[in-house]
């Protein structure tokens, strides 16, 4: 059924955005990023983690999941610095908020000998207050470069 004059129109746009104000929005959201694109052997690379709650509840039991690092020859690399799994799950993440961690890695002449670029993945967890488990995912692709190279 067609709204019949300009008035009608409003009232109808002004109850759909008031019944979508009322409902829960959930929203979590992983950002994973490096300073810099590249990177040469021994370079000392910090990758950044932020887990965020974009929704309008809270959400249970965050946590930031490491999934690999690794480089070109799929070899599994270890970070030299990263926060322990307690410090990894935090207890409630309230609405549009954040949660931030650090994690480092030293580049090797083995990671730009193997011809392609660096992967580090994350995952990040958490459950909605209905009992929804949420859940994303990110990676951070550095390339390799020569000595001396690097942004």
């Amino acid at each position: 059924m067609e709204p019949k004059n300009n008035m009608e129109q409003q009232t109808l746009r002004a109850s759909v955005v008031l019944q979508h104000a009322d409902m829960p929005r959930r929203g979590l959201t992983l950002l994973h990023t490096t300073r810099c694109t590249a990177a040469g052997p021994g370079r000392l690379v910090t990758f950044t983690s932020y887990v965020i709650n974009e929704g309008t509840e809270p959400l249970a039991r965050g946590r930031l999941v490491p999934m690999s690092l690794s480089n070109a020859d799929m070899t599994q690399l270890r970070y030299i610095k990263l926060p322990s799994l307690d410090e990894l799950t935090v207890g409630a993440l309230a609405a549009n908020s954040y949660v931030k961690w650090e994690s480092h890695y030293k580049v090797t002449h083995r990671d730009v000998a193997s011809g392609g670029p660096l992967i580090s993945a994350m995952a990040a967890t958490a459950v909605a207050q209905d009992g929804t488990e949420l859940r994303d995912e990110a990676d951070v692709v550095l390339e390799m470069a020569a000595e001396g190279d690097g942004a």
